[in-house]
């Protein structure tokens, strides 16, 4: 599984290679300190079929992704606990 975002914008890749699987959007951006929150959910969404949650920590490198997609209902989470390297790659 690969997760991308922009830090900026809060666009955002979700691919599940295994699956062939692909899931773009926008979220909002929330920064506090070293923590960069992604979120997309919600009535005033533009997605209004998922969740989907992402907090990195840029101080200790660890970034937590939880998404889940209400139809047809699906639900990934995974942690990677060193952003720097990714979590994997699609061959």
């Amino acid at each position: 599984m690969i997760f991308k975002f922009n830090t900026v914008t809060g666009a955002y890749e979700f691919r599940d290679c295994s699956k062939s699987y692909l899931l773009t959007g926008t979220g909002t951006i929330t920064v506090n300190s070293c923590k960069i929150d992604l979120h997309d959910a919600g009535a005033n969404s533009n997605h209004p079929d998922r969740d989907v949650f992402v907090r990195v920590n840029t101080c200790t490198k660890v970034g937590t992704v939880m998404i889940t997609v209400f139809s047809p209902s699906k639900t990934v989470g995974y942690t990677d606990n060193d952003i720097n390297n990714g979590s994997c790659t699609c061959p």
